[in-house]
Formats: structure tokens, sequence, C-alpha cells
């Protein structure tokens, strides 16, 4: 690890016929290690995790299913399954996993976050704020749970509320989320006030 850009350079010189899956997965050639050895956890995972930070969310979801065929229910993996199926905007599908897991793990704030923003997603707006509320009063409230809350507010109609969440939040650089906005009939003339009202 602390020679970390040599050793890739040592493994890179390793002729393929010669890199076994664990090569691979330490150079980081997820596909590859994934061809090699299609039921390892390691390379699995690590493909699936690759797939998703590329916005290669139906490519990570096939992944996180195979990953379920291999170790059924194990909760990682099928909170990474539902994130990516709210990516894909398949929120129903996305709503079963997450039941299974606030049922099974009723105190994992994970999986309450991810809960809470599928909710708002698919427009079930009431829920979702009454688990936002409940998320607000707990001793550590995440930039991102206001952020989150904020555009549930927001879709609401509560204007003022959002804003007030969304001065609390590490606003990031795409704020706001226009395409999503958009589908839930925020048009550009409400962003621009929204904004204004933010930095009053």
């Amino acid at each position: 690890y602390h020679f970390d850009d040599m050793a890739k350079k040592i493994l890179v010189s390793i002729r393929s016929k010669y890199q076994d899956v664990q090569c691979l997965i330490w150079l980081e050639f997820w596909d590859k290690a994934v061809e090699m050895d299609p039921t390892n956890e390691q390379a699995l995972s690590g493909a699936a995790r690759h797939a998703f930070k590329d916005r290669e969310y139906e490519k990570a979801n096939d992944l996180y299913d195979r990953l379920l065929l291999l170790f059924p229910g194990k909760k990682n993996y099928m909170l990474n399954k539902a994130v990516c199926l709210v990516r894909l905007e398949d929120y129903e599908e996305a709503l079963k996993l997450l039941y299974q897991l606030d049922y099974e793990y009723a105190d994992d704030v994970n999986v309450q976050r991810v809960l809470a923003w599928t909710l708002t997603c698919d427009n079930r707006l009431e829920q979702a704020a009454a688990m936002y509320e409940q998320m607000m009063k707990a001793e550590k409230v995440i930039a991102e749970d206001h952020l989150n809350y904020g555009y549930c507010l927001w879709v609401m109609g509560r204007i003022d509320d959002a804003a007030a969440h969304f001065r609390k939040s590490n606003i990031p650089e795409d704020f706001p989320d226009i395409y999503w906005l958009s589908k839930r009939a925020i048009d550009y003339l409400q962003v621009r006030m929204m904004i204004a009202l933010i930095h009053a």
C-alpha cells in the first residue's frame, strides 16, 4: 500500500496469461476479474461500485443482482441495489427492498435516508416528510438530510421551510437538480425564485 503506484506497474508488467483474479482485483480491472471468476465477491462488488460511479446504473443493478444470488439478504447489497433502482426511477421495486430493510434494520439511519428519499421521488410526500421530521430529531443530522428534506418540502409547496433546510445543507455545485424538479412540475422561474430566497 505504501508503494501502490510501483506495485501496479509491476503487476501490469505480468503477462496476462499469468494474471490471476486477485491480480486483476489489485489492478482494479473489475470486468476482467468478474469474467475470470463470476462468483468472486470482491470482483463483483468492485465492478458494481465502479459501474455506479460511472453512472452505469443498469450494469450496477445487474451486478448487485448477481451478488444477492450468491449472498441472499446481505444488507449492503440490498441497499445499494435499491439506490440503483432509484437512479433508474424504478421506485416501486426500490421500495420493496427498502421496506424489507426498514423492517429488519429499524434503527439503521442509512436505510431510513434512502427510504425517505425514495418516497420523495415516488411522490409519497407526506410519508417522506414524516420520516425526515424524525431524522431531524436525531443527534447526527448530516447535510444531505437537510438537502433532501428541502427538495421534499419544495415539491410539497412549503417554500420557506424548504429554503431553510437548503441553507443548512452544504449545497452541492449541481444544485438544484433541474431534471428532477422539471419532472415534478417545478419550472425555471420557480428555481430562480428559490435560489434568490436561499441567498436572501
